[in-house]
């Protein structure tokens, strides 16, 4: 009867062991959805947030495209002509048909 008694004890706590375990795990899985739930939330903004950037990204092109540039005019790569820091020398401005006159007042 002791021996019965003893196994039956040994089972009653591993059953006690094992539902505190399956608690652990249940609520685990619990935080593992609310963390899931927050990772789709944020995917869905960040493609929000890409197709914005995209659609500006076209609106910025159109609007760039309707500058229009002479051919003798140089366009400045970024960051300097070779991409190395340094900057493409500006032209020098046209010189005037004639020098200004001076203001006379009378």
């Amino acid at each position: 009867v002791q021996n019965v008694s003893s196994i039956m004890s040994e089972v009653a706590a591993a059953a006690d062991e094992q539902s505190g375990r399956i608690a652990d795990i249940s609520g685990t899985v619990g935080k593992l959805d609310e963390v899931t739930q927050q990772n789709a939330a944020l995917v869905e903004e960040s493609a929000a947030a890409a197709d914005s950037l995209r659609e500006q990204a076209h609106r910025l092109t159109d609007i760039v495209h309707t500058f229009r540039l002479s051919r003798d005019t140089p366009v400045a790569a970024p960051g300097g002509a070779a991409g190395d820091g340094r900057s493409v020398p500006t032209p020098p401005a046209p010189a005037l048909a004639r020098a200004p006159q001076p203001l006379r007042l009378g």
